[in-house]
């Protein structure tokens, strides 16, 4: 929602020059009025009168019972040591030996988060630095702020990242999620790997994206 301030002599002057004799307040004419004078003035206009616009997204409001009814569809963990429940989309994966690109939620008290996760698995070591994603419409470099964790067990290897969610990666999500056909490659010390990131990957994705939007009362991260 965009803010809009004003100058108080410009409030004044409206008030003064427009308020007729009838039942409305002052304070009433002046919202009116300001409201028809800004949508009818030119940006130069607005800037010789020190008009400032202010983006702003704000949450709505969600109540204990919305956000209940939001995380209700989802498979839950609790970590009793930290007072954290994770949360999972029913659909995705619940381990990390398995390729991914997914995210999940944390829930402590009113705070609620996203994390970011993508995971190679295969039969051979990659050492994997970094991933690029390809979308219907764009591309995406990923650059992990750690290195890629490592694992094996009985001749498979997997490797990951679980990342804090930034608004760059809750787009890019949002953008695999609806996309026909997304790509991933995982880019390692000497080779690398593509695949096709799968249609259960997508619905995993948008189920937890839209279980945080209501959760939350947002449409984009912060």
């Amino acid at each position: 929602m965009n803010k809009i301030y004003l100058p108080l002599a410009f409030f004044a002057l409206l008030a003064c020059e427009t308020k007729p004799s009838g039942t409305a307040s002052g304070e009433d004419l002046v919202t009116i009025d300001t409201t028809v004078a800004l949508d009818t003035m030119t940006d130069a206009e607005k800037a010789a009168l020190g008009v400032t616009n202010v983006s702003e997204s704000k949450p709505t409001k969600v109540s204990e019972e919305e956000v209940a009814k939001a995380l209700k569809p989802l498979r839950k963990s609790y970590d009793e040591f930290k007072k954290i429940g994770w949360y999972y989309a029913p659909n995705g994966f619940r381990y990390k030996s398995d390729n991914q690109v997914s995210a999940y939620m944390g829930k402590e008290g009113e705070n609620i988060w996203l994390r970011f996760v993508v995971a190679y698995s295969g039969d051979d070591w990659l050492f994997v630095k970094g991933c690029k994603i390809l979308t219907d419409k764009n591309d995406y470099d990923i650059i992990p702020e750690n290195d890629f964790e490592r694992d094996n067990a009985g001749g498979d290897v997997w490797e990951w990242i679980d990342e804090t969610m930034t608004p760059t990666y809750f787009s890019m999500l949002e953008d695999i999620s609806t996309s026909k056909k997304a790509k991933i490659r995982y880019n390692g010390n000497q080779y690398y790997h593509d695949r096709n990131i799968t249609q259960r990957e997508k619905q995993a994705i948008a189920t937890i994206l839209k279980a945080y939007k209501k959760a939350t009362g947002r449409d984009t991260y912060q």
